[in-house]
């Protein structure tokens, strides 16, 4: 755990320096327009790539940036697509950043880690 605490770390820092870096693939336009095809009930590589996007950044994030609820409480991969996009639509002054950043963004809004 702490590797992960300390690599969600540098990812935060590195992302709101504004500077350019490796994991950075997606900008928020592109998941955005990519997530909007998906849940209109698009099934072409754009949209899977979309839904891997959003779950490889929360499952990164998981414990660290965002506490979603797990097991049978659980959010859905639908429901995380959807809040997501939600925030998205809300903020398109973020879609010219890296899209991780909206992701982690959109889901702390509704589950946040609590304060020790």
């Amino acid at each position: 755990m702490r590797s992960k605490i300390g690599t969600a770390l540098l990812v935060v820092t590195l992302s709101a320096s504004g500077n350019v870096w490796a994991a950075a693939f997606w900008e928020g336009t592109r998941l955005f327009q990519r997530l909007e095809k998906d849940l209109n009930g698009s099934t072409d590589y754009g949209s899977g790539a979309a839904t891997g996007y959003v779950l490889g950044v929360l499952d990164f994030a998981q414990d660290v940036l965002v506490c979603m609820p797990t097991g049978d409480a659980g959010v859905g991969v639908r429901q995380a697509k959807q809040i997501v996009f939600n925030y998205m639509q809300k903020h398109p002054e973020l879609w010219n950043q890296s899209a991780d950043i909206s992701v982690v963004n959109a889901v702390q809004e509704v589950f946040p880690c609590k304060k020790k």
